[in-house]
């Protein structure tokens, strides 16, 4: 016995709609063609798939039980042609994206992207969220992906994954809040570092700035060194930190939210596109088969 996924396909829309004359609508064919493929496939598993009582149409046991592997059978064969598809699409496209992403999750996208659509040529961008931000309203870049405040987050970005910002330490080196605390942080440019001076501001926090980079490896390691702490996303802290427990009294609850945002200057169909892969790529399963990743 063979499944072919066309018959699947029409099995699938048949239930979805509720009706074989939308389907032919959809799929494009005639009405005796969706009949004749729901009666291919019926002969084929040798059981009734569907249950029609007037205007109504209802899947039987099997037909739920077969829909079930359809799911799965008809994703990943869409999903195998469409690695294997080249695309017509043509052009240019300018991504400014955070230097998180370009360790643990661009690599991934570019592979992909410029295997199916050869034609496009990627011009890329590492830089912080404010001259990410920047460039973009100066239209230097075509797509910004970055993690956001909510304030900052503008209703045509596209969501990708949240996380929240919490404060960390060396775990083995305590720092209280009776003397100066030891900030590290990002450069200007970062909005982590403008939310970091916030908190201690408005708790009457002594602090100094101890350390300043622009490189998120940088400030991951001089972490671990023990040299002080800083204001970062949850999903980047290692087995060398942990919380810093004075943090708490902050009482603060902030989250941050990775965006593409992409310009409405691109063609629709271009934009469309990048934005799919790059979601389609970045986003995975952020609780578990990647780390939430901050600048």
């Amino acid at each position: 016995m063979r499944l072919d996924t066309e018959s699947l396909r029409t099995l699938k829309a048949i239930v979805d709609s509720g009706s074989l004359t939308l389907v032919s609508r959809i799929l494009s064919i005639t009405p005796s063609a969706v009949s004749w493929k729901l009666k291919r496939l019926e002969q084929s598993v040798g059981r009734k798939l569907i249950h029609r009582d007037g205007h109504t149409i209802e899947p039987t046991a099997d037909g739920k039980q077969l829909l079930s592997y359809a799911e799965i059978i008809l994703s990943t064969h869409d999903e195998a042609v469409q690695q294997f598809c080249l695309s017509d699409l043509q052009g240019r496209i300018r991504i400014g994206i955070t230097d998180d992403i370009v360790v643990k999750q661009l690599p991934k996208f570019i592979e992909g992207f410029q295997r199916r659509h050869p034609k496009v040529r990627l011009e890329l961008k590492v830089e912080q969220q404010l001259t990410l931000l920047n460039w973009f309203d100066q239209r230097q870049i075509d797509v910004a992906v970055l993690p956001l405040e909510p304030h900052r987050i503008r209703e045509e970005d596209t969501h990708l994954w949240d996380d929240e910002l919490i404060w960390i330490k060396n775990k083995n080196v305590e720092y209280s809040l009776d003397g100066p605390v030891p900030l590290v942080t990002f450069s200007p440019n970062c909005t982590y570092r403008n939310a970091a001076i916030e908190m201690l501001n408005e708790n009457g926090v002594d602090y100094y700035i101890c350390m300043e980079c622009p490189s998120l490896q940088g400030i991951r390691t001089i972490i671990s060194s023990g040299m002080g702490v800083t204001l970062i996303n949850r999903g980047l802290m290692d087995q060398s930190h942990s919380e810093w427990p004075q943090g708490e009294v902050f009482a603060m609850e902030r989250k941050v939210t990775f965006i593409a945002r992409a310009t409405p200057l691109l063609p629709q169909r271009f934009r469309e596109i990048i934005v799919n892969e790059l979601k389609s790529a970045l986003v995975e399963n952020p609780k578990s088969s990647r780390k939430s990743q901050l600048l």
